[in-house]
């Protein structure tokens, strides 16, 4: 999957901005006859353009705060299921039994990501990318699994890995996916909503623009310092991001 840098969309709002400043240089001297490029409509559609600009910066926020608290909570669980092997595997007679705890406990495990990679993969929960919740919905089933194997022939010394212990954990852990997928859900609507305001096709802000700098280009001569600002300022599409 493509990564799509968030900081273009902020930039075409930023020149639409510079674009009403020189406007507003331009005074009497911009007249246009459609409502959508008067300045009135341009400035409304600035304020909510940058609305919804911000409104995906938090909503990335809560993304990325959602998927570390989500990181943080499985921190440390592979030593946990490391002592519950090592107790029960005391009081397992049965071949069969040790293989399938064992196997349990590798699937909980997961796949052991290098320490680049993790970097890599804190990069990218800052752009576009989805970080999938199937790898961490397989490992707490198997977690489950094994709670269900170790209810009936499992017995702790230490509170932390006793059965009761391991339920509340795994309630918690289920609980950080709801948080990282119902944040991404909140993403990826936030950023529904700037993509149809910043780039639909007949309205959007790039597309008024556009419009704006056809008719900068008709009205004015090229002598004058606002003709080469204006037509200048540039403004990209949503294919340039990916």
């Amino acid at each position: 999957m493509a990564i799509l840098t968030e900081t273009g969309h902020a930039k075409n709002v930023g020149n639409f901005g510079s674009l009403l400043v020189s406007i507003d240089v331009l005074g009497p001297a911009y007249n246009p006859l459609f409502e959508e490029l008067k300045p009135e409509q341009l400035k409304k559609l600035y304020a909510r353009s940058k609305s919804t600009v911000q409104g995906v910066a938090l909503a990335l926020q809560v993304y990325i705060a959602a998927v570390s608290a989500r990181e943080k909570a499985w921190d440390g669980l592979d030593e946990i299921i490391g002592r519950i092997l090592a107790i029960r595997n005391t009081n397992m007679d049965s071949i069969e039994e040790v293989e399938q705890i064992t196997a349990l406990a590798n699937e909980i495990k997961g796949v052991e990501v290098p320490a680049d990679a993790k970097i890599m993969l804190q990069q990218m929960v800052k752009f576009n990318v989805s970080l999938s919740l199937s790898p961490y919905i397989e490992r707490l089933e198997s977690f489950a699994k094994l709670i269900k194997i170790l209810d009936s022939s499992y017995n702790s010394p230490e509170e932390q890995l006793i059965v009761e212990s391991l339920r509340s954990m795994h309630t918690s852990l289920t609980a950080r996916n709801l948080s990282v997928k119902l944040a991404e859900a909140a993403l990826n609507t936030a950023r529904a909503n700037r993509n149809q305001l910043l780039y639909s096709p007949e309205n959007g802000l790039v597309a008024v623009a556009n419009k704006v700098k056809a008719y900068i280009g008709q009205a004015l001569t090229q002598v004058s310092p606002q003709y080469t600002q204006i037509l200048g300022t540039p403004f990209s599409s949503i294919e340039t991001f990916s």
